[in-house]
């Protein structure tokens, strides 16, 4: 025997339905278990039509065994059916196949065989998810433990293989049984049930089951096939661009909110020691708010960090237009020329500055800057690659 406890199918949706489902029918189970027989109204019985039973009979077991090994397979089932659909609708679906199923039994039997006996189990509607199951996740795993009497060792199958082997082994004891009413035959009409219920949600695309499901996977043309995978694995990693950079925007506004924090509580050396700490993963200059930027300049230079001043100024240059960058430019020009010897990046920073924009002090610093720098270009400096900032 195959016990199901877990899956590698893609669980989207945490299973609080099929948790519920397995603690509603061991509390059914525990407060009828003492005299089954005086709650048979709720079974499905054979010589009656009575919608109550269509949906009480796939809460009530008739042993133990009956209820744990249903459990299980509900567990396993559960999980890759409602971890694809949510909650809601998993809800949904499993109460309306569990009456559909109860109905079919109990109006084929009354019609044609009516008798005295009478059905139980949830093992119906959890061979529809059996069914559905197979449809939608054919090549996941199912992990199972084997039992075979004393002997037990875990294994993996795929869905299709599980599933196919329960399948078979239903319908085979069935023929054997001459097509009589048994276990097997509920099974079935469970499955009758959930595949074409699995294949409808297929085609009409209400599950998403990224191009892994039995007729993409056995019945598209090769060009399809590559086409969904293709598209399968674009969307996977735009997913994961998309969530690392989710991930680099939290951090990027915790780093923000911090600095400023630092810097308005006068503790310039935590903000400069905040920035070497994250300066290789992230562009401060460019995605910090002009608020946090301008006191991260003021603070590392205040701690004389002269060079780290240089990128963090070059970026504000880039983001915001020229117009509005004139006091950014004069301070990042008197950084290059009296403290890291760069005459000539600093003429090409001042070269960008409107002059008929500027205030008389502002002239002043302009002219006294541009006439060091000369000076400074004619007495001879080695400098590398002018940037256009």
């Amino acid at each position: 025997m195959l016990i199901p406890y877990s899956t590698d199918a893609p669980v989207y949706h945490f299973p609080f339905v099929t948790i519920g489902l397995v603690l509603i029918n061991i509390a059914v189970f525990a407060v009828t278990m003492t005299s089954l027989e005086e709650f048979r109204f709720l079974m499905l019985e054979f010589d009656t039509i009575n919608p109550l039973q269509w949906l009480t009979t796939n809460f009530m077991h008739a042993g133990i065994m009956h209820l744990v090994g249903n459990m299980f397979f509900l567990w396993g089932f559960g999980l890759v059916v409602e971890g694809k659909l949510g909650a809601l609708r998993f809800a949904g679906l499993y109460l309306g196949m569990a009456v559909v199923y109860g109905a079919l039994v109990q109006l084929i039997m009354f019609t044609l065989f009516a008798n005295d006996e009478c059905a139980l189990g949830a093992s119906g509607v959890i061979f529809s998810l059996l069914g559905i199951a197979v449809l939608w996740a054919p090549k996941n795993d199912m992990n199972c433990l084997l039992l075979m009497g004393m002997f037990t060792r875990p294994l993996s199958l795929s869905i299709l293989w599980f599933g196919g082997f329960y399948i078979f082994m239903q319908i085979a004891f069935f023929i054997l049984g001459g097509f009589s009413m048994s276990s097997e035959a509920l099974h079935i009409a469970g499955l009758i049930v959930g595949f074409p219920v699995g294949a409808v949600l297929l085609k009409r695309e209400l599950v998403d089951c990224e191009g892994w499901d039995y007729f993409t996977l056995y019945h598209a043309t090769y060009e399809e096939q590559k086409f969904r995978q293709s598209k399968r694995r674009r969307d996977r990693q735009a997913a994961k661009v998309k969530e690392a950079r989710s991930e680099e925007s939290g951090k990027l506004r915790r780093l923000d909110q911090s600095l400023t924090d630092a810097i308005e509580s006068g503790n310039p050396k935590v903000a400069v020691a905040m920035y070497f700490k994250f300066a290789n993963r992230f562009d401060e200059g460019e995605r910090l708010s002009g608020r946090a930027a301008m006191g991260l300049v003021s603070a590392l230079q205040q701690e004389g960090e002269w060079e780290a001043t240089i990128p963090v100024i070059a970026r504000m240059l880039k983001k915001y237009p020229v117009a509005k960058t004139t006091s950014l430019r004069l301070n990042l020009a008197q950084v290059l020329i009296k403290r890291t010897n760069q005459p000539k990046q600093a003429i090409a920073v001042l070269r960008k500055i409107s002059r008929e924009a500027l205030t008389q002090p502002q002239i002043s610093a302009f002219n006294n800057l541009a006439k060091e720098a000369k000076k400074k270009v004619a007495e001879g400096s080695f400098e590398g690659d002018i940037y256009d900032w």
